[in-house]
């Protein structure tokens, strides 16, 4: 499976914690801080995506919604992250194939994608 991971984080400093624990563990990593179109999500070829519920223009399990129609991206794992008490709903409404309740630690998060990548070895 491709080991590349496509990040949209709203919060930079967040996006930037994250995308420095994954490429330390050996991972491509592309970050947003908002949506870009479906097309360039799907022609960057990742392996996950990684969404935040909570972006400034459409929540996280709208653009999961919206990678699961594309023929390009619906069968690319998602992880969904929100603070909110409903991300369980949001997932749930996004068909996501993970979650993770802010604030989480990073060891949560290289957990959660290693089992995405079984095969990277990676050690958390």
């Amino acid at each position: 499976m491709n080991q590349h991971i496509v990040v949209i984080e709203s919060d930079p400093s967040l996006l930037s914690e994250m995308a420095s624990a994954l490429e330390n563990q050996g991972y491509q990593v592309t970050g947003f801080e908002s949506l870009t179109t479906v097309e360039e999500l799907a022609a960057l070829h990742a392996g996950l995506f990684i969404i935040d519920e909570r972006l400034p223009t459409v929540s996280g399990h709208i653009i999961c919604i919206m990678l699961h129609s594309n023929l390009l991206t619906r069968t690319i794992p998602q992880i969904l992250i929100a603070s909110s008490p409903l991300l369980g709903k949001f997932a749930a409404l996004g068909e996501v194939n993970g979650s993770l309740r802010k604030p989480f630690a990073m060891d949560q998060l290289l957990t959660m994608v290693a089992s995405f990548f079984p095969s990277n070895n990676v050690v958390v």
